[in-house]
């Protein structure tokens, strides 16, 4: 068994060409998600024509909302990534209080500062003279939001900006984390598998009693372990690949063949869900079919991760990365912001000449562009230098910067 000493630093968390490919997923579950509210917002087709040449991807954007599930196989890769390398590499044990302080270091400030802003906004627009009910339950929605609690009630799930819903989730998931972590380095088969058997039998409690066909009980916690779990079985593997059988990389053709044929998977299943229809026809589907898409994203990311330097670098790419890395603020972010560009900004463009371009394009623009600020004006400055941000101008201390890698951070 490995060294199981504590990190005294966050450096003692190294980076691997392996995390690249995670990041390519990244990217890609964050651009789904990007789409899918740009086409929810339009409530019309994506599609742009340049001569005969028409451009669509109304299939792709049918089905972005499926980019949170992989946000949550992700978080759950990179969360027991530096578990997997105590157990098989030696690395230094990942302390409860380094884990706290990074995912507060992480979460907290980007979304802390987005909340008070779109909060402020939303206050700006109740109706004048100000109705004290309507403001006091919305700064009342803006507390709960703050202690991450807002998805256990129905009131308050998609308040203020619905994609937050999932941060709740996250952040529940972290709590129980440490103890999961735990049980998995001592367990590491009964442990995934029994967090998936909890979220199968409470899914199967949904489908029995009707709520397999609300938004509000499909998207709870409990629903979504397995993902999380099929995340850090896949870390644990993929670590173990690397370390204890690195002949493996000799049969690089055969998991590029695996990769893809999960590639082909996933790409069916989105397909499946589009046909479904939306709404509570979709929640459905995704209750009844989210551990066989948690299982293909496992197959894919770990085959990937052992595939052809092609196929990684085509998912690993540089664009792919690079929204990886804005990920965390372009989903705080962007349906606000092309909410607020269509209803406001957009009718002024209504009869102008490539309309449709400027519909589909300056709220997408608009919305990574607030990403790229947020994420380099609040969250860089918090991961590279801690708390110590908030100290300002006052005289202090030098302190180590805290190592920030943008491959191995969970982006939500």
């Amino acid at each position: 068994m490995a060294s199981s000493k504590p990190i005294a630093n966050a450096s003692a968390q190294q980076s691997t060409p392996h995390i690249a490919f995670m990041d390519g997923m990244r990217g890609i579950a964050v651009l789904m998600v990007l789409v899918y509210h740009l086409k929810e917002a339009l409530a019309t087709n994506l599609h742009v024509h340049a001569g005969r040449l028409e451009l669509g991807i109304n299939n792709f954007a049918a089905a972005g909302f499926m980019g949170v599930e992989v946000f949550f196989f992700i978080s759950g890769f990179v969360l027991f990534y530096p578990y997997a390398r105590t157990i098989f590499e030696d690395k230094p044990l990942q302390t409860v209080a380094h884990f706290v302080n990074r995912r507060a270091l992480k979460i907290l400030p980007s979304y802390i500062f987005s909340l008070t802003v779109m909060t402020a906004f939303v206050l700006l627009l109740l109706p004048r003279p100000l109705d004290g009910l309507a403001a006091f339950k919305l700064l009342q929605n803006y507390a709960v939001h703050l202690l991450f609690v807002h998805s256990a009630f129905k009131e308050t799930f998609f308040a203020i900006n619905g994609p937050l819903w999932s941060l709740a989730v996250e952040v529940q998931f972290y709590f129980l984390f440490p103890a999961i972590a735990w049980s998995f380095r001592r367990w590491p088969l009964i442990t995934p598998l029994l967090l998936i058997l909890i979220a199968q039998v409470y899914r199967l409690h949904l489908q029995l009693h009707g709520g397999a066909f609300d938004s509000f009980y499909v998207y709870q916690l409990p629903g979504f372990l397995d993902l999380f779990a099929f995340g850090m079985a896949s870390s644990y593997v993929t670590v173990m690949f690397r370390s204890e059988f690195p002949q493996l990389r000799r049969w690089w053709p055969a998991f590029t063949v695996v990769s893809l044929i999960a590639a082909v998977g996933i790409d069916m299943m989105c397909v499946s869900l589009t046909h479904a229809g939306g709404g509570p026809n979709a929640w459905h589907w995704q209750n009844t079919y989210r551990s066989v898409f948690g299982a293909l994203l496992a197959v894919f990311a770990v085959s990937g991760m052992l595939a052809a330097p092609l196929w990684q670098r085509i998912i690993a790419n540089r664009v792919f990365v690079y929204c990886a890395f804005i990920s965390y603020n372009l989903y705080l972010w962007n349906k606000f912001v092309i909410v607020a560009i269509a209803h406001y900004v957009l009718p002024f463009f209504r009869n102008w000449p490539y309309s449709t371009w400027i519909a589909n394009l300056l709220p997408l623009t608009a919305a990574v562009l607030v990403a790229i600020a947020a994420t380099y004006l609040v969250e860089r400055p918090f991961l590279d230098h801690g708390w110590a941000v908030l100290s300002f101008g006052r005289k202090r201390k030098a302190i180590e910067p805290v190592t920030a890698n943008p491959p191995v951070e969970v982006k939500t």
